[in-house]
């Protein structure tokens, strides 16, 4: 039976509501006296240090973050930078420079970090570490089926009955006819990590009630952040009336965005059920023609635009993946969610799919279950001589293992930045010796805060990763992250004509999506050990290496239609900054750019079959043959034949060693072994101690017989 998930707010952020909603419009009362206190402790955030690293996002951090509008080049260059021809004649030459190129945008692949969260592991990292406790504001709400799939499965059941109703039968025998109620009452289950709470034999890894890595309420305001960041950049607003609207409606066309448009909302219906989203400007078939919005085949048709096929959400099944994203759409979609919700009543709820799979198994992050030849190449990148001259043998290294051994925690390089990071991000206490981040004289403890230990030790956790994640040309984030970019170019590929990617792309053909159910939105909610070797799959230049994915990160890429033909530019951005002219090809100060440059970098990166075979796998050829014929329904049946084949003879072969005889008799003389006696005579036979002690003084046994039944069950 189907389960939704939906995760929300435990209380309001912000004061002046009675009450909590929940994505399903349902109110709760239980979490209104928790409401004005949490809006008065976010008052107290990030007031402990003097400066926070970009890492923790920050309010005034994530403002820096937002998308710039588009600058885009004079009409006679095209997206790429190449001069276009011009048949228009001389005299027109400065009359085009003093235009830009006409575009319009089809399709945007949004690509985010969760928000701020718990450690993912009960580290050891300094003294005390191990004793904080870590407790959750954040909850996770459970609801049973819709109100749809129970109707459904009750008239299921009626009409195995033949009635017009659930038919009951009492302890007498009687039957009753119950007809079911259309009004079925619905609720959530809020899961509280709190049934263990006696440490420190019972209690949870964090020690309170938090999971380890579970979103907490300030990635919740970073996530809404985005949100609403995505809606001012990509969505055009209902014109309203009034002069007040009026001026609004001004400035919003005046700042740069309106060549930004994913959704305009002009075009939604909000006094039905159903809407029309995007018009002929906003999308492209892959034969470059746009889609019709009076056209009632077109699934788009009366959708609305955080449904499908507006709109593809894709998550891992982590709690603070698939929270964040959520999140996030609610800064983007929240009030037409609401009003969804208001027209379907209080029974029903707006549904948002989130496409994910087995955490093990999923291919948002580098995966060696699935893909054991990660393992060779990151074993090839420690082992370089650059890794190791850096890393392992540099003074740098040696001070930092010696920093950590004097905090008490061993080498705990890998869970160093985790450590740092949840720390200060969270106001809480450092060692007084790491407690410099910020400071340009003597902390409180006295200690040289020129020493930097802060930065240098969380630099020495993340860099020799992102080294790997760089080493032989990205040959790792590469190979881990195939998959996932033919999942996203499956997205975008439809906006662009077939006949300039399929050569290029052929492995994607068959991979592309229809044009009438390709999302104009495309939203991935995974890890920063996704959004950093994304950037480094796209060249060497995008991204150095020097620095971290801080929370809530933001990679875009945005495809525009250029002109009125079928020229197509893509616009990358990470955290507010275009890296556009950073990908090969791509000239330098142009935001955008020709498709075929980043499809020319993704050729042999977005890679479904992978050769993921390990060389230091243990299985050869032949073995990994066999196994696929073994794994076959044929395959199966041999299996189990040579398993019960095997038993017998295990079993006759232990009978005759014990036994010194085969299992039948047989007549003497006819190349079979005699009948054992049913005597063993015991004279001479000597005898140790069983654990060797008196060996030197062993006795022997008499002239004794030791009878032995003749029928021995073995």
């Amino acid at each position: 039976m189907a389960i939704r998930l939906i995760y929300t707010l435990a209380f309001l952020i912000g004061a002046g509501s009675s009450s909590a909603s929940t994505s399903s419009g349902t109110t709760t009362r239980t979490t209104t006296t928790t409401s004005t206190a949490a809006s008065r402790n976010m008052d107290q955030w990030y007031q402990k240090y003097p400066l926070y690293p970009d890492y923790c996002s920050t309010p005034a951090q994530m403002k820096q973050r937002a998308i710039p509008p588009l600058t885009k080049p004079p009409q006679q260059q095209q997206a790429g930078g190449h001069e276009a021809g011009d048949d228009s004649g001389a005299s027109d030459t400065g009359a085009a420079s003093s235009r830009s190129i006409e575009t319009s945008l089809l399709h945007v692949t949004a690509i985010i970090r969760h928000g701020s969260r718990t450690p993912y592991d009960n580290h050891s990292c300094w003294k005390g570490w191990e004793t904080q406790s870590w407790n959750c504001d954040l909850k996770t709400m459970t609801a049973p089926p819709t109100v749809e799939q129970i109707m459904f499965l009750q008239k299921q059941q009626q009409q195995q009955q033949g009635v017009e109703g659930v038919v009951e039968i009492d302890s007498s025998g009687s039957t009753t006819t119950t007809t079911i109620a259309t009004d079925t009452a619905m609720f959530l289950f809020e899961k509280n990590y709190n049934a263990l709470q006696n440490p420190p034999q019972l209690a949870n890894f964090l020690n309170g009630t938090c999971q380890k890595g579970q979103l907490l309420l300030r990635g919740y305001v970073q996530e809404l952040e985005n949100g609403i960041m995505l809606r001012k950049t990509y969505m055009k607003e209902v014109i309203g009336q009034g002069k007040d609207q009026e001026e609004m409606d001004k400035n919003k066309s005046d700042d740069g965005y309106d060549d930004l448009v994913l959704f305009d909302l002009n075009l939604y219906n909000t006094n039905s059920s159903s809407s029309s989203i995007s018009s002929s400007s906003n999308s492209s078939s892959s034969a470059g023609s746009a889609n019709d919005n009076g056209n009632d085949d077109n699934p788009r048709t009366n959708k609305r635009p955080y449904e499908e096929p507006n709109l593809y959400y894709r998550s891992d099944d982590d709690q603070r993946t698939i929270m964040s994203g959520q999140i996030l759409l609610r800064g983007l979609f929240g009030d037409l969610i609401q009003e969804h919700s208001d027209q379907l009543g209080p029974q029903r709820d707006p549904i948002i799919k989130v496409h994910t799979a087995d955490r093990e198994r999923d291919v948002l992050s580098p995966n060696p279950t699935i893909c054991p030849k990660l393992n060779d190449l990151m074993d090839e990148a420690v082992k370089s001589r650059e890794y190791i001259e850096q890393y392992v043998k540099s003074q740098e290294s040696q001070e930092m293992n010696r920093i950590m051994e004097r905090l008490g925690g061993g080498n705990f390089r890998e869970q160093a930045q985790d450590c740092l990071m949840t720390t200060i991000c969270n106001d809480r206490d450092l060692p007084s010796i790491l407690d410099d981040y910020g400071r340009d004289d003597e902390n409180d403890s006295g200690n040289d805060s020129h020493n930097q230990y802060f930065d240098r030790l969380n630099k020495y956790s993340f860099q020799p990763y992102n080294y790997v994640l760089r080493y032989n040309n990205a040959a790792y984030s590469k190979l881990a992250f195939g998959p996932m970019w033919v999942e996203i170019l499956a997205n975008m590929l439809p906006f662009i004509p077939f006949f300039k990617w399929q050569v290029i792309l052929p492995q994607m053909v068959k991979e592309v999506k229809e044009p009438s159910n390709a999302p104009l939105l495309s939203l991935f909610s995974a890890h920063d050990t996704t959004i950093l070797p994304i950037l480094a799959t796209l060249g060497e230049n995008v991204w150095d290496g020097q620095t971290w994915a801080p929370y809530a990160s933001l990679i875009v890429v945005e495809v525009h239609k250029v002109g009125h033909g079928d020229d197509r530019a893509f616009r990358l951005i990470y955290n507010g900054e275009v890296l556009t002219d950073k990908v090969d090809g791509c000239l330098k100060g142009m935001e955008l750019c020709d498709v075929m440059y980043l499809f020319n970098q993704l050729r042999d990166v977005a890679v479904k079959d992978r050769d993921c075979t390990s060389s230091t796998s243990s299985l050869s050829e032949d073995a990994i043959n066999l196994r696929k014929v073994l794994f076959t329904k044929k395959g199966g049946a041999i299996l189990v034949f040579l398993t019960i084949l095997s038993g017998i003879m295990g079993g006759i072969l232990t009978f005759v060693y014990l036994t010194r005889r085969l299992p039948y008799r047989g007549k003497d003389g006819k190349g079979v072994f005699n009948k054992a006696p049913s005597t063993l005579p015991m004279d001479d036979i000597e005898v140790t101690h069983p654990y060797g002690y008196g060996a030197a003084d062993s006795s022997r046994i008499g002239s004794k017989e030791l009878v032995l039944e003749e029928n021995i069950i073995l």
